[in-house]
């Protein structure tokens, strides 16, 4: 992907104070998919959200043939509420594929996104049987909008641009050098996001300057397109731009008020009139040619021309427009709008300004972190930076970052003044404020501009807060990352050095996470590498930590990092043994592995010597072997192959680096070998032929034959003379020929029985088992092991085995191959184990035809009642004749024999009685074989209504049944799906079964069908057919009815099946139920009930209760997540309407005020009143319709 740049995301419960200033925790999108199988994507407008899903789907598309995943990109622009999700698959097969990764582009582009949510879980549940991954990608805002809890989805956050990112787009893509720039920390926010990088880029091409504000850089861009279009259309038309303006205002206003990003040709008809066919001509519009419709080319430019449509309007108006009904609050989706509004305003003498501010602080102070922090005055800034934090940190404990709408930099660009400094100074000193709010403040004065004349003091400060034993690990890891933001150190060897003396003896991983980065940002690190090598080996699990904590902090990564900034070649070896030692079974990825390589060769390089050093600390016979690759690599590309051999020869026993020598010896380094074998005679003969075919086999066969002319002039013998590559492949012709001729001889009975006497008659007469496996070994040693051993020895293998511990003359013999079933049988087998081979049998037409006469003589004698002998549906017996007519089946199968419709018929109920699989491939092509389609359905018939077979071929039958519609057999295949004999999943088998009853029969009997599978209410069938009925909301009495008696049977294998058919029909029981099932099943059961919609409480004061369960108990850290997500979205549910809001409100500001009593942490209560709330402000929040969006933009912009 062109001026592509590789990024990071990183986890949302992660995405917060310990992360926010280093790399911690990153992983790339691509290695996160490969992880979990369920991911939403968050980020804000124009950070890249788009590129990288595509560049996800190119890495996945080039390497499908490898992972086994094919990629399927869905733009979620295109979603309708009349959609399915399987409408927007375009790929006809889909379902065939080995792996699908769904990769779903802008959830928030969708109008109705609980419509798409439930139409994607519906999707899901439907197809688990999929070996699928779902990747969707979201506005960060919007997520947060709509409360969106997708089950098991696991949700990242795409990390802005970093400075090298911005740095190499900059240059590859505008040829602009970053330097050349000059920005101050303000502009550096510039940088975040590609799509405002490139405006950025065009803005400093024309101006030849910075912009002083975001705004500057809209107004101009757009300002360029138009001209542009005016330009290209010169010829054509005059390009009228005030009318074009006010046509894109009026287009963006009402997408906006309709909470969406598109607009039909009808609606455009409607508000632009006759002219909008040249209107769609204008570049800001892109037509979408699958639904005929119009978008913006990016949601910003939307949102710009919104702004500029509320410009000069009175403060009324704006109001009116950015506010939800009866709500002091901003409709969520307006707040980029609402920021361009402000970044766009007049702040001078601007009476509507000042009164937006005012009623911006007093209401929903946030939204102006996201406008340019020239446009509000310093003492403002304090005012309400302060205020929020306030709110947020010291009153509801949470931390900074717990509102995920914003960015931490968005905040820190916002309060960065010399008042908010002090204020955060405060905080922090105040021993008295909660954790999270000290850490909070520390990791926003990272982010801040500290002018020199208050450094000395807050350095001070800072080693006090790490000297102070009382104070909490997480506080001063936190100030490790401050001084590291800051510099404080980089230029301040003795603060730095105070720092690491004070944590000299400290084992928390946390805080040397910390410490790790703080000195990560030199070049010169060997003065502390005692440290570096000591947190190396706690992190290895080589000395344990006094706390470890078991969170996975990237102290691994930054160790790697500093390991390779090493400059002592000493002390490099020092850490980098380990890697190499037996006991430790470190891993060596490739990358770092390259990287070690690379660096030891810099130091041989200087020192030849250094090689030797190496191999003295980790040089054994396990390193030879385990890091063949790795050694092999280093002592060639550093040219050191002599002195490597040497060292090895002198220091090991042959038999121990004798194989690794094999590998790196060559035509200049043989004679060492040869030197070293002449004065040690007494390595025995064999390693010496053992040495020359590792050689061969691993090097070179023409370095191998040196070697044995060598050897041989110095008076040694082989046994076993080496093969030039000539000889080998004659041999292996040879070979082929040999075998070839041994399978021409099963068909050939003179000839067959004269090899069989032969090998008798070489071996007096008489054969047993042991005397074969000398014969046997005696044949591969003269033919070697690759081959294929003679088809004449494995026969009479074979027979040896039917006297077991009798011995077997050739009379015996003779008499026994007059069987001739005996024979074909062999064929069958060297034929099916040839199709592993290297070797091609070539079977004549000839052979074909004895074989077609064998079977058609033979197929008169089998029993099909002798063939298996069948206990039930799930076990049997081999009968005598199994063995033949599995024998007649391969030969007709392979080589499409014309045999008897008749016998063939009546094989079908045998036919791959050994195959689990879940195709029907080979019983379609059975029948494409057979050439009658209606004598094999009445075939299939009789078979399944006779039910006497095995489940495997049982299973095939009913498959076919339901996929050809053989309604004759529906009650049949009713009372299969009953018995639960399938050892498959069934649910979409019987959901496929029930839609095709419902085109033969009616929706009613389908329903019936349904009702009847769900009679046994401890079956697994029985909760199949109630969650195809729940999923499409028939039956709904009848669900709940059997739900209850499920859960009220003190039955347990199928309660969370029965607890989410309540949930699914907001059953008022359902919580009790749930509350029970907590007690009595592991929370993570939860994982499996789908309470997305649940909203019906009977008493408000259960409300309590389920938070005393949720967040009362020590609980395993993925259960109390589950247990939490759920209370969360109930709480969200509960909101959404004016009394259960009031009252959701009244019951958890209760449970608070006992929390305070008790001196509780408030954190988790905070949070669940901040889901209320928003969830009733997204409820009063409500898209118009387009005739009322039409209506409210002709009062606004025409006042």
């Amino acid at each position: 992907m062109k001026y592509y740049e590789q990024r990071n995301i990183t986890r949302s419960e992660n995405f917060s104070i310990d992360t926010l200033w280093q790399d911690e925790n990153e992983n790339t999108l691509i290695e996160a998919l490969f992880e979990f199988d369920n991911i939403v994507l968050l980020g804000n407008p124009g950070i890249g959200k788009t590129t990288e899903l595509e560049n996800v789907f190119d890495r996945l598309w080039d390497t499908k043939n490898r992972t086994g995943f094919v990629p399927i990109y869905i733009n979620l622009k295109y979603f309708r509420q009349t959609n399915t999700f399987e409408s927007l698959i375009v790929f006809e097969d889909w379902q065939s594929l080995p792996g699908i990764v769904f990769i779903l582009d802008g959830l928030d582009e969708i109008v109705d996104i609980q419509d798409f949510l439930s139409e994607l879980e519906i999707f899901i549940s439907k197809n688990s049987f999929l070996n699928a991954k779902y990747l969707i990608s979201c506005r960060t805002n919007i997520y947060e909008k709509y409360l969106i809890s997708i089950s098991d989805f696991e949700v990242f956050f795409l990390k802005s641009l970093n400075y090298s990112q911005a740095k190499s787009l900059l240059k590859n893509k505008h040829n602009i050098e970053i330097e050349s720039l000059k920005l101050n920390k303000k502009q550096n926010d510039f940088l975040s996001s590609p799509f405002f990088l490139d405006l950025l880029a065009g803005y400093f091409t024309e101006k030849k300057c910075l912009p002083e504000s975001d705004s500057e850089i809209w107004d101009l861009y757009v300002k360029k397109t138009i001209q542009e279009h005016k330009k290209k259309f010169a010829k054509k038309t005059i390009t009228n731009a005030p009318e074009l303006t006010k046509g894109l205002k009026k287009v963006a206003f009402v997408n906006e008020l309709m909470h969406r990003n598109y607009i039909t040709e009808e609606e455009l008809n409607t508000i632009i009139g006759r002219e909008h066919i040249e209107f769609v001509e204008n570049p800001f519009l892109v037509f979408n040619s699958t639904l005929e419709n119009w978008s913006f080319e990016h949601r910003q430019i939307q949102e710009y021309f919104v702004a500029k449509s509320l410009l000069n309007k009175d403060f009324k108006n704006i109001l009116n427009f950015i506010k939800v009904a009866d709500v002091d609050a901003i409709h969520p989706s307006l707040f980029n709008a609402l920021t361009f509004f402000i970044n766009l305003s007049n702040t001078k003498n601007n009476p509507t300004y000042q009164k937006l501010i005012d009623w911006l602080e007093k209401n929903q102070l946030e939204v102006l972190f996201k406008a340019d922090s020239n446009r509000i005055s310093d003492r403002l800034r304090n005012t309400i930076f302060q205020a929020y934090f306030k709110r947020e940190c010291l009153d509801k404990t949470h931390w900074i970052t717990t509102n995920r709408i914003f960015d931490i930099t968005e905040i820190v660009s916002f309060a960065n003044t010399a008042g908010n400094y002090e204020y955060l100074l405060k905080i922090v000193k105040d021993k008295s404020n909660h954790r999270r709010a000290i850490i909070s403040a520390i990791d926003l004065l990272s982010g801040f501009y500290i002018p020199k004349k208050n450094v000395p003091e807050l350095k001070i400060l800072l080693l006090k807060f790490l000297r102070d034993t009382k104070q909490d690990n997480s506080v001063k890891s936190q100030v490790i990352s401050l001084i590291e933001s800051q510099k404080f150190a980089l230029q301040d060897s003795k603060y730095l050095e105070t720092i690491f003396q004070i944590f000299k003896d400290e084992t928390n991983k946390q805080i040397n996470r910390s410490l790790l980065a703080l000195i990560n940002v030199y070049e010169d690190i060997d003065s502390h590498f005692d440290y570096i090598r000591e947190e190396f080996l706690r992190d290895n699990k080589i000395v344990l930590r006094n706390d470890d904590d078991n969170v996975i902090r990237g102290n691994s990564y930054v160790l790697r990092e500093l390991i390779l900034k090493i400059k002592s070649p000493i002390k490099f070896l020092e850490i980098v043994k380990y890697y190499f030692d037996r006991d430790n079974s470190l891993r060596l990825d490739d990358d770092f592995a390259n990287s070690i390589n690379k660096k030891l060769i810099e130091f041989i390089d200087d020192n030849d010597d250094y090689l030797l050093d190496f191999l003295k600390i980790v040089g054994d016979r396990f390193t030879f072997h385990r890091h063949e690759r790795f050694l092999k690599l280093l002592i060639s590309e550093s040219k050191t192959e002599v002195l490597a051999m040497k060292y090895m020869l002198a220091e090991y026993p042959f038999k121990e680096v004798g194989y690794f020598i094999a590998n790196i010896v060559s035509e200049e380094t043989l004679y060492l070998v040869e030197k070293y074998i002449i004065v040690h005679p007494e390595i025995p003969a064999e390693k010496i032929e053992h040495f020359r075919n590792y050689i061969g086999n691993m090097n070179s066969r023409d370095l191998a034959i040196d070697f044995q002319d060598r050897m041989e002039k110095q008076g040694y013998i082989f046994n076993e003379k080496a093969r030039t590559q000539i000889e080998l492949e004659k041999i292996w012709k040879e070979t082929e020929s040999k075998t070839q001729k041994g399978f021409d001889l099963l068909f050939e009975r003179k000839g067959l029985l004269s090899a069989i006497e032969n090998i008798f008659i070489r071996n007096e007469n008489l054969l047993d088992y042991d005397k074969f496996q000398l014969i046997n070994r005696k044949w591969y040693d003269e033919n070697g092991h690759g081959s294929i051993i003679s088809p004449v020895l494995s026969l009479i293998e074979e027979l040896i085995y039917t006297r077991r511990t009798e011995t077997l003359d050739f009379e015996t013999a003779k008499k026994l191959l007059e069987n001739d079933f005996v024979v074909f049988r062999k064929i069958e087998t060297v034929l099916s184990n040839n199709k592993n081979s290297n070797w091609a049998l070539n079977v004549s037409k000839n052979q074909i035809f004895k074989i077609y006469e064998w079977c058609q003589k033979t197929l008169n004698e089998i029993d099909f009642d002798n063939v298996i002998i069948l206990t039930d549906s799930r076990s049997f017996s081999y009968g005598t004749d199994y063995e033949k007519l599995k024998t007649i089946l391969f030969y007709f199968k392979n080589f499409k024999l014309d045999l008897p419709k008749e016998f063939l018929l009546k094989c079908l109920k045998f036919y791959e009685l050994d195959s689990t699989g879940d195709s029907d491939e080979n019983f379609e092509n059975f029948k494409e074989q057979l050439g009658d389609a209606h004598a094999f359905d009445v075939q299939v018939i009789e078979n399944i209504k006779a039910d006497n077979m095995f489940s495997f071929v049982l299973y095939k039958h009913i498959n076919y049944a339901i996929n050809n519609e053989i309604v004759e057999v529906f009650p049949n295949v009713i009372e299969y799906f009953k018995s639960e004999i399938s050892i498959f999943n069934e649910t979409n088998k019987i959901a496929r079964f029930v839609e095709i009853y419902t085109k033969n029969f009616s929706t009613r009997e389908a329903q019936d069908v349904l009702i009847s599978l769900s009679e046994n209410i401890d079956s697994r069938i029985c909760w199949t057919a109630i969650k195809i009925l729940t999923q499409d909301k028939i039956e709904k009495e009848y669900c709940i009815a059997k739900s209850i008696d499920y859960l009220n049977s003190g039955m347990e294998r199928y309660l969370p099946e029965a607890l989410e058919v309540l949930f699914i029909y907001n059953h008022e029981d359902a919580i009790d139920y749930l509350v029970n099932f907590i007690k009595t099943q592991p929370s993570s059961s939860i994982r499996f009930i789908s309470f997305g919609n649940y909203s019906i409480i009977k008493d408000y004061k259960l409300l309590k209760k389920l938070y005393a369960i949720c967040y009362g108990f020590d609980k395993e850290e993925y259960e109390s997540h589950l247990l939490r997500n759920f209370l969360s979205t109930y709480i969200s549910n509960l909101s959404k309407d004016d009394a259960g809001y009031e009252k959701t409100q009244r019951e958890l500001m209760k449970i608070r005020e006992t929390l305070t009593n008790d001196e509780v942490d408030l954190f988790y209560i905070n949070l669940l009143l901040e889901d209320s709330t928003k969830s009733y402000v997204n409820f009063k929040s409500k898209p118009f319709s387009f005739a009322e969006a039409v209506q409210k933009v002709d009062e606004i912009l025409i006042q």
